[in-house]
Order: structure tokens, then sequence, then C-alpha cells
């Protein structure tokens, strides 16, 4: 009985009471049934003045993870409430016990101790932060998921000054076996040990008297239990050294940034963005690439993870072509961009592919949700749809007229997959919003052809959400940067991988029935 009295509210000491009363109806416990006139003595004695209240003691047949759950929601209604503020820690501690938790295949959980405090933060404040613009409900949901840290072992070990984020994933077949093809950011631009007490931009290397960050794409091919069988390495033929440009901030940008993977023709390809084309060095505009990947034909070893990626080394994942994305609309946002001087605020990134019948597509915005039909040989795009889903309004800040409106820092993340029955019909991508450099939200969606077979709508959303560290040094909190890149179904279960402030990449693993209780109609 005394596993389910618990001191808090009035209405939460009745649900407990409520369980036990149902313990002694229907059997629910593992222990024997207790007399009907014994849990009634032990009820009045619970409710006398001086009763004592044992700490709860969690058993495997209670879910931790919902009862972490309900501690959340209490705090969602009364961030106050200094009672749920005191078993928050201590019901995560027994969550984070769970073998889940210490680890899921070759993975463990992540280490890492940021130098600031604001690069990690609670759900009060993170909901507090977005000042309103929500999804669904109205705080950001921490999904108290396990969390694991990515292996990014590379052959050549990177200096103190690189870091390795932002992963996307994709199953594929190599060498006979069914495998998991990765890849990754690799940049000197990083926040690992930075205390917020200066510019990062300090932190970079300095090229030529100017300070530089440089960033590439490397990728790595693991074991469907994230054993390694190609280690990370730089992937060739995308020659990152061609695009550079010089930043608004002062600083010179050198590379390519966060490739997504996807499947085509039954081939990998990745889209990437470039810093800048190879003629436009004087400012910063990033322009999107589609490439095809090749693997390599054997096991042996990949690349030493140098600089050079414009040739690709024997045992590599190569680029076997580039190819520039053009859709003739971003070039005028773009072109008037330049014109009246805000070169910084456009940038054709973020927009996440995925392939319907053996076809390309990509979304150029999720809101309004525009839908582009790509050429993968030529990279032009055509529209072929653009609709506004009712639960995004919040996002919307009218401006001239009540046909044109701009939208707050909502970005595409991931390439979408296909959902399995009975929600086949479904593609699921995750989006995110921005409110500043460091300020990041996440939500899923599902996405279905449109029911007059002209294009796409978002079908449902989640409310806004982060996946919740498991690191003892920030357990329960979320960093405040978090970008997915890859999404995997397996079983019972949709893999995520994500980075988290430009330092860390990781996995989380969220339950099928999680995903489609926080997936509600867009309308």
């Amino acid at each position: 009985v005394g596993r389910f009295i618990v001191p808090r509210s009035s209405s939460q000491f009745a649900r407990c009471w409520a369980r036990v009363v149902m313990m002694a109806f229907h059997g629910r416990s593992q222990l024997p049934r207790p007399p009907l006139t014994l849990t009634w003595v032990l009820c009045i004695c619970m409710v006398l003045p001086g009763a004592a209240v044992s700490e709860p003691h969690y058993g495997d047949d209670l879910d931790l993870e919902a009862r972490v759950r309900e501690v959340r929601k209490a705090l969602e209604v009364d961030p106050y409430d200094a009672v749920a503020k005191a078993e928050l820690p201590r019901a995560l501690a027994n969550l984070h016990a769970l073998p889940a938790f210490r680890g899921q295949g070759a993975l463990t959980p992540p280490t890492h101790k940021y130098g600031s405090d604001s690069l990690v933060d609670d759900q009060e404040s993170i909901s507090m932060h977005q000042g309103g613009h929500v999804l669904q409900v109205g705080h950001v949901q921490v999904l108290d998921v396990p969390s694991m840290q990515l292996i990014v072992k590379a052959r050549k070990q990177l200096g103190d000054r690189w870091a390795v984020y932002n992963p996307s994933v994709l199953p594929v077949e190599w060498l006979g076996r069914r495998v998991l093809l990765m890849t990754f950011r690799v940049s000197t631009w990083n926040l690992c040990t930075w205390d917020a007490k200066s510019s990062p931009l300090e932190r970079l290397p300095t090229v030529d008297d100017r300070k530089t960050t440089t960033s590439k794409i490397a990728a790595s091919i693991m074991s469907e239990d994230f054993n390694v069988q190609l280690p990370m390495h730089t992937v060739g033929g995308v020659g990152h050294k061609e695009h550079w440009c010089n930043h608004r901030g002062g600083m010179r940008r050198v590379g390519v940034d966060d490739a997504r993977l996807f499947e085509l023709r039954g081939q990998p390809w990745m889209i990437f963005a470039a810093v800048a084309l190879q003629d436009q060095s004087h400012y910063c505009v990033h322009r999107l690439m589609l490439c095809p990947l090749e693997l390599p034909a054997s096991a042996g070893a990949a690349g030493d993870g140098s600089d050079d990626d414009s040739t690709p080394a024997k045992g590599s994942v190569r680029c076997t072509r580039k190819t520039l994305v053009n859709f003739r609309r971003a070039d005028r946002i773009t072109a008037d961009a330049q014109k009246e001087g805000r070169h910084h605020d456009v940038h054709q990134k973020n927009w996440s592919p995925f392939v319907v019948d053996g076809q390309l597509y990509l979304v150029f915005t999720i809101e309004p949700f525009t839908v582009l039909r790509v050429d993968p040989d030529t990279g032009h795009c055509k529209q072929v749809s653009q609709v506004a889903a009712p639960v995004f309004s919040p996002m919307r800040s009218p401006v001239e007229s009540a046909k044109s409106f701009s939208v707050f820092g909502v970005h595409g993340g991931s390439a979408y997959i296909p959902l399995p029955p009975p929600n086949d019909g479904e593609l699921l991508g995750i989006g995110r919003t921005s409110r500043g450099s460091t300020r990041f939200t996440q939500f899923f969606h599902t996405i279905v052809p449109r029911g007059d077979g002209n294009g796409f709508a978002i079908a449902r959303v989640s409310p806004l959400f982060c996946f919740a560290s498991t690191s003892p040094a920030h357990a329960g909190m979320c960093e405040t940067i978090q970008f997915s890149g890859g999404l995997v179904l397996r079983h019972d279960r949709l893999i995520v991988t994500y980075g988290a402030n430009d330092c860390e990449a990781k996995v989380a693993f969220v339950p099928l029935r999680r995903l489609y209780e926080l997936l509600l109609p867009a309308a």
C-alpha cells in the first residue's frame, strides 16, 4: 500500500487512494489482495491528524515515465508547487535508473557539462521564452525519453577546437546487411565550453588575420545497435573549401552545414547547405546542394578524417555529383534582401526532403506549408502547393494585408519518413521554432496528400517540445539548442538523431505510443 502513498495535493492524494481501492477490488498489485476491511482501516488511519506519510517507493510495476509526466503537469499548473519541485529530481532519478536509460545497444548516456547555465533550461523558462507563440497547448513539453551519446570516433582524432553534432541517419543495405548510414556536421564553431561571458567568436582560430569558422560533413556507418562498422570520416567529393564568405559578425565562414539523408531511386542521397556559392564570397547566403552518395565497396579503413574532401579517400562515403537547388521564388526573396542590405536575414536552408512514388519533394516553408517538386538531376524546383494550417496562427504576424503575413522563426528539420499502419498514409517530420540564436524548440508533424490531389497539407501537429537531457549534470533539463536531423522507425519506437548546443550528437528513443499521444489535428 505504501508504494502509492505520496504527499501531494488533495486531488493527487485522492488518486493515490483510488489506486489502493482498485488494488483491493481488481487485484492490480502483484501482492496478495488485502482484505477489504484492512484496506478501509488503512485509509482511515492515513487521514487522521498527525498520521505519518511514507516517502514514495517506486516498483517495476509503476510507470515511472507517467509519474514524471504527472509531476511535470503539476508544475505546469503551478510552477511554484514546492512539493512537485522537490519530487521531480527523485522521480527523474528513478526513471534514469531503468535499463533503457543506462544504455541502448552500444550507446551510453551523455556526461558532458556545459560551461554556462544559459545553454540548459527548465520547462517553465523555455515556455516563458516562447512569449505566447506555442502550439496546441500553453507549455513546451519536455520529453523524458532515453537519450544517448552517439559514438563519433574518428580515425584521426579531431583537435580541441572541433566538435561533432547535428547528425542525420538513414537505414541502408551495405555489404549484404542492414546498417545505419550517418552524417554529422564537424565544425570549429561550437558551444561545448562556452561560458557566456564573451562572444563565441573569440574562441575561433585566426586564419589570415580573421577569425574563421570551418564546417564540413562527415559520415559513419553503424550497425542497427550502433556499433561502429565504418569509422567517422570526411565525406568525399563535397569540396567544402570551395565555399566561403565574410560574415556580418566579422568572421569568415568556410564550408558546408547540416546534411539531411534520404533515399531516392534505391540510393542514399543527402541535401546540405553551402555557406555561399563560389562567386558570392563577399557576403554569406546559404545555398542548398543535392548529392547522391556512394558507399565504399569494403569495410576496410576509411579516410583519415583530414581537411581535404575534394578528392575522396579509398574506403570513404563520397558525393558523386553536387547539384545546386534552384527555386525562382527563393532567388527573388534573396535578391530583394540583397537590395535592402539584409543579406544576413535570408538563407536558403532547412528545406526538408521527402519522396512519394519515386518523386523527390522539398518543403520550402512549414508555415504556410509550401511544397516543391524537384528534378534531382538539374536541381530545378516547381511549387506544387501552399496551404496554411490553423494550428500555426500563434506564429503569424499580420503585415500589410490579410493575404500577407510573416512567421516567427518556424524552420524545417529532418527528412520525412512514412508512418506504419494504421497511419501509413502519413509522413512524419520534425520542425523547430527559434526565439533568438540560443532558443529553439521542436515539434512533430505529419503530412498527407491533399484531397483534391494537388500537393500536400499538414494533418497533425504536436505541441512544442524538447528532449530532456540524461546527463547527470543537466538531468531533466533541456539544451536550449536542439536540431533533429534524422528519423528512423524501429518496432515500437521512433529513433531521433539530434544535435545539442552546437556541441553534441545524440539519439533519442521515443515510444510510438508517446508520439501518437502528442500528435493532434492541425485544424
